[in-house]
């Protein structure tokens, strides 16, 4: 797309063209629940998976232990958490690979990371619930600023989550595509 859009700008600045081809729908369409399921992990670099973190960031990303807000001048200090630990994946037979979705990831601190560890989500969710003073509500709160459903994370089944994860990112996209406000 990068090359689209500097293609369109050269174009226009020497008058080829009146407008920008590079927002033709039919020739790039917005991702399918499908495509944003299998973007890879936003370490790799891939647009894809870079814009899911954007999203979160767009959201308001605070960390899900001390919901400090990411932002531009502390995210060098934050890092990529697995939703789902690859170790916890492992035993309910995924493969490695399998856990490195961008849909898996969520921007926190080291300490919320190495807290959390390889623990399943629902056991990781409900002892934060209890380690916090501020209840289930924040926590739930929290997640929702990663584009997260509490609900839908403590059920335990991946495959579910990243499509369900997906579909509210869509939502997301098209809004902010039509020119819409997102988060609401």
């Amino acid at each position: 797309m990068s090359t689209a859009v500097l293609q369109d700008y050269r174009a226009i600045r020497d008058g080829r063209q009146a407008e920008a081809l590079c927002f033709d729908e039919d020739k790039y369409p917005l991702p399918e629940p499908d495509v944003l399921v299998q973007a890879r992990w936003p370490k790799y670099r891939d647009r894809l998976a870079r814009a899911v973190l954007l999203l979160s960031l767009r959201g308001g990303a605070e960390d899900i232990a001390d919901g400090a807000p990411a932002s531009r001048t502390n995210l060098r200090d934050r890092e990529y958490h697995h939703l789902y630990p690859v170790d916890w994946l492992r035993k309910k037979g995924y493969d490695e690979h399998e856990a490195h979705r961008a849909l898996n990831c969520a921007l926190v601190t080291w300490s919320t990371n190495r807290t959390i560890a390889a623990r399943g989500p629902l056991q990781y969710l409900v002892e934060r619930c209890e380690a916090s003073n501020l209840g289930e509500d924040e926590i739930r709160r929290r997640l929702k600023t990663h584009s997260v459903d509490f609900d839908s994370l403590a059920a335990g089944d991946y495959n579910k989550f990243l499509r369900e994860r997906a579909d509210g990112l869509i939502q997301a996209i098209t809004t902010l595509c039509s020119g819409g406000v997102w988060p609401q």
